[in-house]
């Protein structure tokens, strides 16, 4: 009996052991038929050259460098593009473009702000501020506009190009010279006066009117300049552009008052 009981117990375990591989076979199996699920898309990913045509590309480049109300939110848009491939993009835009095509200095503006090869590209900016069009449609007061925005963002060499359109410049492309002179004025008058010294007496001339005559240069503002200036009398690094101005004040007021 203890012999069949034995066996028994032994015939019981082997097929205990049997079911459980046969159980652990099938749960493998189902498991590795269950498809991998994609990771989760990052709604916060850099979108690429293949979600925006060469259209949306230059809409966006005419916005940002039109300085309109809507100018910040283009230059945000165009910052959340993969810049290797904007940059690419952009540069392929450029380059199938007709030499006279405004498109080229808007785009040499745009790599000034994306710091991509900054001095080629001021330099079709400034070549951009001429008395007569280099380029389709595209006139002294934007090109002017242009550079003061640069200007503003610390590059202090585009100046004396901004200073050297005073003479010829007239109606939009004065009123925008004028503007960008006393916004230099308020924010580093000794830098404007250094700067002045890089100029023809004529240009300087005429740099003094559209500072002075521009409409939002107050009286009481003109009457600090002159206390300013006579403060630096004595300064030989701008004492002749001193000397130039005090001698210009009364003069353009009085032009002022006969042209009221």
């Amino acid at each position: 009996m203890r012999r069949h009981s034995a066996l028994s117990v032994r015939i019981i375990v082997i097929i205990v052991l049997s079911l459980t591989v046969c159980s652990c076979g099938t749960r493998s199996s189902a498991l590795s038929t269950v498809p991998r699920q994609p990771p989760e898309q990052d709604s916060n990913r850099v979108e690429t050259r293949s979600q925006v045509t060469d259209a949306d590309l230059l809409g966006l480049v005419n916005e940002f460098a039109s300085r309109s109300s809507n100018s910040d939110t283009a230059w945000n848009r165009l910052r959340a593009y993969s810049r290797p491939e904007l940059v690419a993009s952009l540069l392929r835009i450029q380059q199938s473009l007709t030499p006279d095509d405004r498109q080229r200095v808007l785009i040499s503006f745009t790599f000034c702000n994306l710091g991509f090869e900054y001095e080629r590209n001021r330099e079709i900016v400034v070549s951009a501020l001429t008395r007569k069009p280099h380029y389709r449609e595209f006139y002294a007061d934007w090109a002017a506009d242009l550079l003061t925005r640069l200007m503003e963002h610390g590059d202090e060499r585009v100046l004396p190009s901004l200073l050297s359109a005073a003479p010829w410049s007239d109606g939009e492309a004065a009123t925008t010279l004028g503007a960008a002179y006393v916004e230099k004025w308020r924010s580093d008058p000794k830098g404007l006066l250094v700067a002045l010294r890089s100029v023809s007496k004529g240009s300087r001339e005429s740099v003094y009117l559209l500072l002075l005559a521009d409409e939002f240069m107050t009286d009481p503002e003109v009457d600090k300049m002159q206390v300013y200036l006579r403060s630096l009398r004595g300064d030989s690094s701008t004492g002749l552009i001193v000397r130039e101005m005090l001698a210009a004040i009364p003069r353009v007021e009085l032009q002022i008052k006969q042209n009221r």
